[in-house]
């Protein structure tokens, strides 16, 4: 039976590979021709998430069986992968480059060359090169869904100007559409108020009192509407102040409504998201909760959507 994680990294990896390829079109260079020492170690329970990487560039020298050599290193969800060459790599390693296989012990044929490996939970663990020859149960393996090669997108991702910049395109954004709402408003409103003003001239004084009768009334009865309504603006709003304060003390920095959707900028030194998702998805009145941080540290921006 295929592992279920297995395949989904895998489904995930085709997707990712894709957009940037999208993004980026050139191609990152394989090195087919020098023979590499793998070596594969998965990180300990002790290292925290922000050692990983000074761990794994100190475990490159320690493994390194070529001490003026080359090296490449990957680091998955389950530890460091290193290739090893007495000489400079030309790119990046043929079987660092291949397509992610199935679990268990298989010998593989990579451009030509002849390896054993043996994958455990979607990562290589196991890789070792075979001499030339005829190998009959050898399985081809194609190389256009890499599973060993930092992503252009990842590393972009990880820069604080690339969030900067999607944070300023955003902004730019919402103020063009800002922009063109207030012009248009201003535009229906004129025209209404031109309107009115020929009604009035034509019809006298005793048009225009009931006229304003109606537009009071109509006025208090969408007021009323509104305010009982599924998918306000006052009962998201409640919902999500509710949620906050169960927790901590209640401080939002910017309160956006449009399209049934409640966009808030909270400020907070300690929450617990699971759980606030975990209520506010309880909610029968919302049916979408998003949370992500914002760009300002203790600050986080939360999206309800109303029924």
């Amino acid at each position: 039976m295929v592992d279920v994680s297995t395949n989904f990294v895998g489904k995930t990896d085709i997707i990712l590979n894709k957009l940037e390829r999208f993004i980026w079109p050139i191609a990152t260079s394989i090195d087919h021709d020098t023979a590499t020492h793998y070596a594969y170690k998965a990180v300990p329970v002790s290292v925290k998430n922000n050692q990983v990487h000074d761990w794994a560039k100190l475990q490159l020298k320690t493994l390194s069986p070529f001490p003026d050599g080359d090296n490449y290193y990957f680091i998955s969800r389950k530890g460091l992968h290193a290739w090893f060459a007495m000489s400079e790599l030309t790119g990046v390693p043929e079987t660092a480059g291949q397509n992610r296989l199935a679990d268990g012990k298989q010998v593989v044929e990579v451009n030509n060359h002849f390896y054993q490996q043996v994958w455990c939970d979607g990562v290589l663990t196991e890789c070792l090169r075979l001499p030339q020859s005829s190998y009959s149960e050898a399985q081809a393996v194609g190389s256009d869904q890499p599973w060993a090669i930092d992503r252009k997108l990842k590393q972009a991702l990880l820069k604080p100007l690339t969030w900067l910049s999607i944070a300023g395109i955003a902004f730019v954004l919402s103020l063009i559409y800002s922009s063109i709402a207030t012009v248009t408003i201003q535009i229906q409103h004129n025209r209404y108020s031109s309107d009115t003003e020929v009604l009035q001239n034509k019809l006298g004084e005793k048009l225009n009192t009931v006229t304003q009768l109606r537009q009071r009334q109509g006025a208090l009865q969408s007021l009323t509407q509104w305010n009982l309504h599924d998918g306000s603006l006052p009962r998201t709003l409640s919902t999500a102040i509710e949620g906050v304060l169960l927790q901590t003390n209640w401080q939002a920095q910017s309160i956006v409504w449009q399209n049934k959707t409640l966009t808030l900028e909270i400020v907070t030194e300690s929450i617990d998201i699971a759980e606030l998702v975990n209520h506010l998805e309880q909610q029968i009145d919302i049916s979408k909760v998003v949370i992500r941080p914002a760009t300002q540290a203790n600050t986080w921006t939360l999206e309800l959507v109303s029924e």
